[in-house]
């Protein structure tokens, strides 16, 4: 196909991106299904509970529920797109940034992974749902942020402005030690071959977990805090 950059651009734009459409279809039948499946699993163990002589509290069935797939469904889905997201703003300066989520962006090119690097990788997942589901699922632990949250604000505007901020700050807590390391190892390769391609692919799945995992994290504390609110 001939054309320039912007015609076949403004294509796409104006045909549609069928990955895009793909997407909608799986979160449709993942609502569809996830829904039904969380009120089957939430009825299902109070039932269990209350037979086995040992009622449970509806509210932190459901809270550690949530807790749960947010760790084992949404923190592996958000490393991925967040790896995507990182690899376009950072590899792909001249291109328009677009906001996170707004359209499907293409993968990140494929590298070879190591033995400490994959076991690296799988040390993050585990430790990082462990974490999720450590920080949301009990309620206490919700009760204590959130009264901290709204103890150091003025209303829910500010309480909201003062919850984005410590995503930010825990982000780039999570970011820095990733730059720093990975910037001294690109110092000492030749940028082009294949070493820095590697140590650049490298970097953005850390990148990439780093953010994926603070929006996991995010969403957690909020579904956590509307169960305290609203059951």
């Amino acid at each position: 196909m001939t054309g320039t950059p912007g015609t076949r651009r403004r294509g796409r734009r104006d045909g549609g991106d069928p990955r895009a459409g793909r997407g909608i279809l799986i979160a449709a039948a993942t609502v569809l299904v996830g829904v039904p499946a969380v009120l089957f699993s939430w009825f299902g163990i109070l039932v269990a509970a209350d037979r086995a002589g040992t009622p449970a509290d509806p509210d932190r069935v459901m809270a550690w529920i949530l807790a749960v797939l947010d760790a084992l469904v949404l923190w592996p889905l958000a490393l991925r797109g967040a790896r995507r997201y990182v690899w376009r703003r950072m590899e792909h300066r001249d291109e328009p940034a677009e906001p996170w989520g707004r359209r499907v962006l293409p993968p990140v090119p494929p590298a070879p992974v190591t033995v400490p690097d994959a076991l690296g990788r799988v040390a993050v997942v585990v430790i990082g749902a462990l974490a999720i589901a450590a920080a949301c699922g009990p309620q206490e632990v919700t009760r204590v942020l959130v009264g901290g949250l709204l103890a150091a604000s003025v209303g829910p505007a500010s309480a909201w402005a003062l919850l984005r901020l410590a995503a930010f700050v825990l982000q780039a807590l999570l970011l820095f030690p990733v730059l720093w390391a990975s910037e001294r190892g690109l110092r000492n390769v030749q940028a082009g071959t294949a070493a820095h391609r590697l140590l650049l692919v490298r970097r953005n799945w850390y990148l990439g977990a780093a953010v994926g995992w603070v929006a996991s994290l995010g969403v957690g504390f909020v579904l956590s805090w509307a169960l305290l609110v609203t059951l």
